[in-house]
């Protein structure tokens, strides 16, 4: 009977020991493949859209080389695109397109650290990215073609949480601020999407990934909460896009970030939209009010 017992005990505990070592292998190669993922190749560029640009280089606030391209616009105003998660700045030609020929405003699309052909290893999902933007902010007041207080920002998904951070850390550094399709805290984000960008399960994986994340990059996913700088960007105009079918990220944490913003703010809710897909569902108003905020708080501004 004892020996019966001692046998059971050693095998659950073997199971136990197994399973855990499964568990963390699986979350350990996942990490790796949410912080370092490939960087992904241009394959496009602004010529091929019917538009002048010049390739760009510029330090982050930590000096880490980031590349993109400026397209000089034929007003003083300038806007800053951020892109989204394991994409590069490729995937914001359909909005450089808009702001220049819409709007004949210049435009600095580049690089986060870590994808395209920025440098770094490591995506750090907005925490040392909205030094990114900042270091974007700094270059772009270096070009005689744009004045220096007629600069805004406009990013989707990941980059527009990091458009509302760098806004918040700086609220006199833009003059307008888009955001489309943000999260609210990167703690949020994971619990609605972990298993549409990692396939796992969030439980037990969710935490686990967490933890691993954490560990190895010396930071925590509390210090990624826009929803706590967001008020921090009044009196900076601020607009807040996003689908109602948003599955990645729900629009319910726009709406939080909406109400936890100041005035002046906007929020725009698409009916039919997914994530990044308002332009896509209602192309002519998405554009028309997009221009439109900008031109309003940018052309009209005062010279800086």
């Amino acid at each position: 009977m004892h020996i019966v017992f001692r046998v059971s005990l050693l095998v659950s505990l073997l199971s136990l020991v197994g399973m855990t070592y499964l568990l963390t292998n699986f979350s350990t190669q996942t990490v790796q493949s949410l912080l370092h993922p490939p960087h992904t190749p241009l394959t496009d560029d602004p010529g091929n859209w019917g538009m002048p640009y010049e390739t760009v280089a510029f330090p982050s606030q930590d000096g880490t080389v980031l590349r993109g391209w400026f397209i000089p616009g034929e007003s003083q105003a300038a806007v800053i695109l951020t892109h989204g998660l394991w994409t590069n700045r490729q995937s914001l030609l359909p909005w450089a397109e808009m702001l220049y020929k819409r709007g004949g405003m210049s435009v600095l699309m580049f690089d986060f650290r870590a994808v395209g052909e920025s440098e770094g290893e490591t995506i750090t999902f907005g925490y040392k990215e909205r030094g990114d933007v900042l270091g974007a902010l700094a270059y772009l007041k270096t070009r005689p073609e744009v004045d220096g207080g007629r600069i805004g920002v406009m990013g989707n998904s990941l980059g527009a949480a990091v458009a509302l951070m760098a806004a918040g850390t700086n609220n006199e550094a833009f003059g307008a601020v888009v955001a489309d399709s943000p999260f609210e805290s990167l703690d949020a984000m994971v619990g609605s999407s972990f298993q549409l960008l990692t396939g796992l399960p969030r439980l037990p994986f969710g935490p686990l990934v967490v933890r691993i994340g954490e560990w190895e990059t010396g930071l925590r996913t509390s210090e990624v909460m826009p929803v706590r700088q967001v008020a921090n960007i009044s009196p900076t105009p601020l607009l807040i896009i996003h689908g109602l079918q948003d599955k990645l990220v729900p629009y319910v944490q726009s709406r939080a970030l909406f109400e936890a913003a100041q005035e002046p703010k906007e929020l725009w809710l698409v009916a039919g939209a997914d994530h990044v897909g308002a332009r896509k569902v209602a192309r002519e108003e998405y554009e028309d009010r997009v221009i439109a905020f900008f031109q309003r708080h940018l052309e009209d501004r005062p010279a800086g």
